[in-house]
């Protein structure tokens, strides 16, 4: 009797512990395809995420593009004016009576207002044309002087003084041209909007390296190792700064220091999200005496694959 109970017990107890392990594997199944099914969504979402992104960044740059077109129909309206006189005078070359050299000063003035017209246009078309984003080496001395090709002719800046100090030599930085030129453009002309008539707007470049990206008052992007090389673009203004309890949030979206009617408060989110793409970080620094400056700081280095940057087309 005893032995019968004994095994009797042992049956009960292995049956038990069968059913319990049947029904935990169950358990723990399903919430292993739970979990898988919740992972999947989380990676379509994030995909979607990405999309919306892309999306954004590239609707804000058609964006700008409207508005830097139409600040450069007066820019296109002068050289255009001048060839159309001098095609005019040209004309008059036809005549025996006109001085030959004249006519081939003209003729060299005419191919020069040609060419600025070329180069203008083609610096619209360049930045408008969307095209796989490339993170590659570039110098960033170029991508300022194209940038200001556009902001120049802008009415914000017709009565501002623009400082250059671009540190010649520098080591190239790792960015997509387009896009850090987007955030360039975003820059000079909220520095423009916020300088007084007769101010001035600097732009500086340099080589640094990952403490630079520490250097300010709000800083969002990657965090740079203190030994990291670095390139640094700075667009500083003489307008009345930024409150410094707006600073945590200026980078938000929708968030605007402007009056109603001046701006979506969609730019430097977008710049922000920008510079993340791009490795990078944005900083902005209140100066004691009043204005503001925004500091790009930029990996420098060897080429970096698209694919490991996240970034498609924008």
């Amino acid at each position: 009797m005893v032995w019968g109970a004994v095994i009797f017990g042992l049956i009960l107890l292995y049956t038990t512990l069968s059913f319990t392990f049947r029904r935990a594997s169950r358990t723990i199944l399903e919430q292993n395809r739970a979990l898988e099914r919740t992972a999947g969504e989380l990676r379509a979402a994030y995909e979607d995420l990405k999309r919306a992104q892309a999306q954004l960044v590239q609707s804000e740059k058609l964006a700008s593009t409207g508005r830097l077109a139409a600040g450069m129909i007066h820019e296109i309206g002068n050289p255009l004016a001048s060839v159309l006189g001098l095609l005019d005078l040209q004309l008059l070359c036809r005549g025996s009576a006109v001085d030959r050299a004249e006519c081939l000063d003209r003729t060299e003035r005419l191919a020069g207002e040609i060419a600025r017209l070329r180069g203008l246009l083609r610096s619209l078309l360049d930045y408008a044309r969307p095209g796989p984003s490339q993170i590659a080496p570039l110098d960033v001395n170029d991508v300022v002087e194209k940038s200001l090709v556009f902001v120049l002719s802008q009415k914000e800046f017709r009565s501002l003084i623009v400082e250059r100090n671009l540190v010649p030599g520098l080591p190239p930085a790792l960015a997509d041209e387009s896009l850090l030129q987007q955030v360039l453009i975003n820059a000079l002309l909220n520095a423009a909007q916020a300088s007084p008539p007769g101010g001035s707007v600097r732009v500086t470049t340099r080589a640094g390296n990952g403490e630079d990206a520490w250097k300010g008052d709000h800083a969002v992007g990657r965090v740079f190792q203190p030994e990291e090389r670095t390139v640094v673009i700075a667009v500083s203004d003489a307008g009345p700064g930024i409150p410094r309890e707006d600073l945590g949030r200026i980078f938000e979206p929708f968030f605007s220091t402007k009056g109603r009617g001046e701006g979506a408060g969609l730019g430097l989110a977008i710049c922000h999200s920008i510079i993340e793409l791009l490795h990078g970080a944005l900083l902005v620094e209140i100066p004691p005496g009043g204005g503001a400056t925004f500091r790009i700081v930029l990996p420098a280095g060897a080429a970096v694959p698209l694919a490991a940057a996240g970034v498609g087309h924008a």
